[in-house]
């Protein structure tokens, strides 16, 4: 719920300082996410309705493909956030890019992202605005203000095993941790519970990703 805050507001700012000193006092690391929706009526391509499920970041209605301007703007607004809350003690960002739900998992995935201009395509294409999300905060907050990026291994008709393996590749110095979920949201909540003995939901994504010898980090949720 930390996207109810007024972070801009004095008061809640001094109560994340003394919550990052406590994370930190206990040799944690602190960590903030970003659900982030895209602007107002736009999205990867030109639709008139969803892509991918609804949820309060992805509202439903008629949408434009999201335009050069559109995205130096979203860039933008992260960066600053990134920022604001490294100067509040946070370490770490964490990007939801799961389950075909926000804007940066719709460019991922084959399955939502039909554009035929640079960002579409390929996986190296469809990585692209994402990758220059996490360029320009590397550039903002330093190399050393890492960056989790909150992947499914596969989604059902889109993001396949292969395009998380090449994605690995691709994110090396941008992209510090892979969180692997499941394929959808009900595989991967509660994480606890749904790996059955023999049959766990995220390792063989986590395996992939390790034997390819991407320097990546990962972290198999579950």
């Amino acid at each position: 719920h930390a996207t109810m805050m007024a972070v801009s507001d004095l008061p809640t700012q001094n109560y994340i300082n003394q919550m990052t000193e406590a994370i930190h006092f206990y040799g944690s690391k602190a960590a903030f996410a970003i659900l982030q929706k895209a602007p107002e009526g736009f999205g990867v391509v030109a639709s008139e309705g969803h892509s991918g499920p609804p949820m309060p970041w992805n509202p439903p209605g008629p949408k434009k493909a999201m335009g050069r301007d559109e995205m130096n703007r979203m860039i933008d607004e992260i960066v600053s956030l990134s920022r604001l809350y490294q100067s509040l003690g946070f370490d770490m960002i964490n990007l939801h890019m799961s389950y075909g739900t926000t804007i940066f998992a719709h460019f991922l995935s084959a399955a939502t992202n039909t554009r035929t201009d640079e960002y579409g395509g390929s996986l190296g294409n469809r990585a692209k605005f994402p990758l220059e999300l996490c360029r320009a905060i590397k550039q903002e907050c330093g190399q050393n203000f890492m960056i989790e990026a909150q992947l499914s291994g596969e989604e059902t008709g889109g993001f396949t095993v292969d395009d998380l393996v090449q994605l690995a590749h691709l994110s090396e110095g941008l992209v510090d941790i892979f969180q692997i979920r499941a394929k959808d949201v009900d595989l991967a909540h509660p994480t606890g519970f749904n790996s059955v003995e023999g049959a766990p939901v995220t390792i063989g994504y986590a395996e992939a990703v390790k034997q390819s010898g991407a320097k990546v980090l990962v972290a198999p949720m579950g």
